[in-house]
């Protein structure tokens, strides 16, 4: 973890920088997640830590303010053609956390400007999978992680989502500036990545899978949400073994599960 101080008016931004390497791809039957998702809470809590610290000592503190402190950051790192930004040791690899405390902290030493090769590269162009990223910029609307907030997805965007759970990497997995040595994810995750596990545990709601708010955050463990991933994920395997698993989904009350259910039985009959 690292921690960056940038002075500001009435007082000091904090952020907790928190590096990590990506999962390995998925095996066949298993769902894939962008380990940024854990490293997120990792940050999330450190910076939660700080500013209790800060406010026990009396230092008024706003914890995680609203608001892109992408472009505080900008006078210290560089962005790429993604809008992410690029540390000079972990590339676009790590998360924020960040709190805002009225105090002049001692501000942090500069970081060494990352020269960008996005002008004649292209490879992440080239690779995303919904035309998010162009000469023309960065277009979130069409991203497939703001996408996939959903959990009901159209046909076509359903295909190229793949076996993703949450988020896309696919922009960072092709940068030159990323060296992507991967660490599997831990134990105790990698056990509800399975997808008939998934499936079971999100049948039984939310105290099942209770495991996973260290790891994602209590906003991002919806049963809901997963059993449409986990059955959308399914259809796309081409797996046939996982239509015991996805069958009952057909007959969910929900329309959203049911809907991915039917039309991965449909893929998977084929």
């Amino acid at each position: 973890m690292e921690i960056i101080n940038l002075p500001a008016e009435r007082g000091s931004w904090q952020f907790f920088l928190e590096p990590y390497r990506p999962f390995p791809p998925a095996r066949p039957g298993q769902l894939d997640l962008d380990a940024f998702y854990p490293a997120s809470q990792r940050a999330y809590r450190a910076a939660g830590r700080a500013a209790e610290q800060l406010t026990e000592a009396g230092v008024p503190v706003v914890f995680s303010p609203e608001g892109n402190y992408k472009a505080l950051l900008g006078g210290l790192f560089s962005a790429g053609k993604n809008t992410l930004l690029y540390h000079p040791e972990h590339g676009s690899r790590f998360a924020l956390g960040c709190l805002f405390a009225e105090a002049d902290l001692p501000p942090s030493p500069p970081l060494p400007r990352v020269q960008m090769p996005c002008s004649s590269c292209g490879a992440c162009q080239a690779v995303c999978p919904t035309g998010a990223i162009s000469e023309a910029g960065f277009d979130p609307t069409r991203c497939l992680r703001a996408l996939m907030k959903e959990p009901d997805l159209p046909d076509d965007l359903a295909e190229r989502s793949g076996n993703r759970l949450y988020g896309c990497d696919l922009c960072q997995r092709v940068c030159p500036l990323n060296r992507e040595q991967t660490a599997p994810p831990p134990q105790e995750l990698a056990a509800f990545l399975e997808i008939p596990a998934l499936i079971g545990k999100s049948l039984e709601g939310r105290r099942v899978l209770a495991p996973l708010i260290p790891f994602l955050g209590r906003n991002y463990v919806r049963p809901r949400y997963f059993l449409c991933r986990a059955a959308c994920a399914a259809g796309n395997s081409q797996d046939p073994a996982l239509l015991p698993a996805v069958r009952p989904l057909c007959g969910h009350p929900d329309p959203p599960v049911r809907h991915n259910a039917e039309r991965a039985v449909r893929k998977l009959s084929l």
